[in-house]
């Protein structure tokens, strides 16, 4: 027997360290109807499901287990613009896979020992913080769909080939951290 939370008046959810291991298919926001951010951060979630909201725009998903991402990960939160996902140590897209997203504004993905990237999805995306992990190689035309990326944070990886256009359709970058 699973209950949920209902409300038509919370707009933060905070289950920091509440010991949660997998979001199911039936979303726990499904009831909450004016939920803006939810932060799940120090829990032991290895996988989950799309989460399903028409309001939720933070989502904090960091020091966890969270092992892949899903392509579908994004498609439910039309108005997420903040997506944080640092410190989850085993975090892999599966291969060609990438986040799509028309409302995502911010993504941090910081020292979760990813070796490869692919965010082309993400085609309004400002700031993308990827410190700290274990990417080797920016193929060409790797950010080319990432045209409104202002900061782009690649520092503290191992990076040892740059391919001559990989920041090519970066036309509004502002900061660049390598």
């Amino acid at each position: 027997h699973t209950e949920y939370l209902t409300s038509d008046s919370l707009e933060l959810l905070d289950l920091s360290g509440c010991e949660i291991m997998i979001i199911s298919r039936v979303s726990p926001l499904s009831r909450l109807t004016k939920i803006k951010t939810l932060i799940l951060n120090y829990n032991p979630i290895k996988w989950m499901m799309p989460l399903i909201s028409p309001t939720l725009e933070h989502l904090h998903i960091s020091h966890c287990t969270l092992r892949y991402v899903s392509s579908e990960m994004l498609n439910y939160l039309p108005f997420l613009t903040h997506l944080y996902m640092s410190h989850n140590f085993r975090l892999a897209f599966k291969r060609g896979v990438s986040l799509s997203s028309t409302s995502l504004k911010y993504l941090d993905i910081s020292f979760c020992n990813m070796n490869e990237i692919n965010i082309e999805g993400l085609l309004n995306v400002d700031i993308v913080i990827l410190r700290g992990n274990m990417l080797r190689t920016l193929s060409s035309r790797i950010f080319y769909n990432n045209t409104k990326l202002e900061y782009l944070d690649l520092s503290s990886n191992a990076i040892a080939e740059i391919s001559e256009h990989a920041f090519h359709g970066l036309i509004s970058l502002k900061q660049l951290n390598l």
